[in-house]
């Protein structure tokens, strides 16, 4: 079954990079039978093979999903490499199960044709676990606590809105969003006349 995958690195990669072992879309097909190889097995017999891709970020990688590959092991809780990886693999009668599950936000396609659902894997059973294992319970305690400071601001925002709008009249609603308009033309006007001098 062919496909390929497509992973992006959203920040410079120098430690735990993609690793793939060279020529091994031609040997895979023999362990069809394992979802993932160890990395002990690929180490004890192929580790002369193992080719890195340490990059920049905004670099490309796209490769057979035959071939063996993984992110080098290592162990570091206080680094986190930031990627995004994707797979397009073929569907169909064929290949029953195969895949992980697809998780997508239908709302960003225009036109949801036969074709497209198709290639999303619409309708097709997936057996595949999810893979990296990757949660709230795998982050960095650091990154846990950003993204809290991230997100209590909005939360409360959010809440604060929704409060505004239900007891506000629409037509207060309206006026408070045209004050917010004047203010912030009038800002942007003040920044422009200060830059023109």
């Amino acid at each position: 079954m062919p496909g390929l995958l497509f992973l992006f690195y959203l920040s410079d990669v120098s430690k735990n990079p993609f690793q793939l072992v060279k020529d091994s879309h031609l040997w895979s097909h023999k362990h069809d039978s394992e979802i993932y190889l160890s990395d002990h097995f690929v180490q004890e017999n192929y580790k002369q093979d193992i080719i890195s891709f340490p990059l920049k970020k905004g670099s490309l990688i796209l490769c057979n999903i035959h071939a063996v590959h993984r992110a080098e092991p290592f162990k570091d809780n206080n680094y986190s490499r930031e990627t995004l990886l994707f797979q397009v693999d073929q569907v169909g009668a064929n290949n029953i199960g195969h895949g992980e599950t697809n998780l997508v936000n239908t709302e960003f396609i225009d036109r949801l044709t036969p074709e497209i659902m198709n290639y999303l894997g619409f309708g097709y059973k997936t057996d595949y676990p999810a893979f990296p294992n990757t949660s709230v319970a795998t982050m960095t305690t650091q990154d846990i606590i950003t993204l809290q400071r991230k997100l209590l601001p909005l939360t409360l925002q959010a809440i604060a809105k929704n409060f505004a709008l239900n007891l506000l009249p629409g037509e207060a609603i309206i006026q408070i969003k045209r004050l917010l308009w004047n203010l912030k033309k009038k800002q942007i006007n003040r920044t422009k006349i200060k830059e023109s001098e």
